[in-house]
């Protein structure tokens, strides 16, 4: 049972989270910090500001996609066969753009797919590569990211 959630879901809300709940006693505190090999360097950052000793540990990576799955999702792209595109990182978004090629952006936005992010951080990822995002979750979630893809759908029918 964890003794802090972040409401936020992101680095800089877990970083607060944690330190309120350390109080006084944060600086010289030892953080474990295991998560993506690849990800932003907000938390342990913002934690060695504090005064704390941070370790951060690579608990999974991801790996790109092979040829055979780029190659169909391509297919389904130029086909139209895809009715919305989901983002639930900023590496999602760079591993795509890598699998499909660098006219991803370009493609998704011919294929007519909705292209939803799971938070703000993703959409600027996914902006800056070029994308037109039409849903980002309120709630950093992936019920919020669905949430925020069926009020997309309901407001634009298809």
């Amino acid at each position: 049972v964890p003794d802090v959630v972040d409401k936020e879901f992101r680095g800089e809300g877990l970083t607060k989270a944690l330190l309120e709940a350390m109080g006084a006693e944060a600086r010289g505190k030892r953080v474990l910090v295991a998560r993506a090999k690849q990800a932003r360097e907000a938390l342990p950052e913002a934690l060695r500001e504090a005064g704390c000793e941070v370790d951060v540990v690579p608990a999974y990576e991801t790996h790109p996609a092979t040829r055979e799955v780029t190659e169909k999702l391509r297919g389904m792209l130029e086909s139209r066969a895809l009715e919305a595109i989901t983002f639930t990182s900023a590496s999602t978004v760079s591993g795509f753009c890598e699998a499909v090629g660098e006219d991803a952006a370009a493609l998704v936005a011919k294929s007519g797919a909705l292209v939803g992010s799971i938070g703000p951080i993703t959409t600027e990822a996914a902006i800056a590569r070029g994308f037109t995002v039409h849903a980002t979750a309120s709630v950093y979630t992936l019920e919020g990211l669905l949430t925020a893809l069926e009020t997309e759908f309901t407001r634009a029918p298809r």
